[in-house]
């Protein structure tokens, strides 16, 4: 578990240069799933390595221990590994399903699809 604790503190400060970096332009779930839709080999490879890099922050929370919160809404639970190809389908699915979200964060998109089609159960 120790060996996760500089993945995780590394994962941080990369999201928190990202989120200054991008300030001024966030996507929106439905930027990311025209994003993810686009024929465009470019756009597409976006949409791989952005709900790709979501999925493997929220299968790293999951393996962490829960202090005194609430893990679910931000970590996902498959019982195999997760494909690239899996993880964009849920979230074009969900984003389909939910056009009500289309204005969200893209990112509540993508953890809203993956803990809902592969949840961890209630915090301990």
């Amino acid at each position: 578990m120790k060996s996760l604790r500089p993945v995780l503190i590394c994962v941080v400060g990369a999201l928190a240069a990202t989120v200054t970096a991008t300030e001024a332009k966030a996507d929106t779930v439905q930027e990311l799933y025209m994003k993810c839709k686009a024929t465009n080999p470019a756009t597409g490879m976006y949409c791989v390595g952005y709900v790709g890099g979501v999925s493997d922050a929220m299968v790293m929370i999951a393996e962490l221990p829960v202090v005194g919160g609430q893990r679910e809404a931000f970590a996902t639970c498959a019982k195999t590994g997760l494909s690239r190809g899996a993880v964009v389908q849920a979230f074009v699915n969900w984003a389909e399903k939910h056009p009500e979200h289309w204005a969200d964060l893209d990112f509540m998109g993508v953890t809203a699809a993956l803990s809902e089609i592969w949840p961890c159960g209630p915090s301990k």
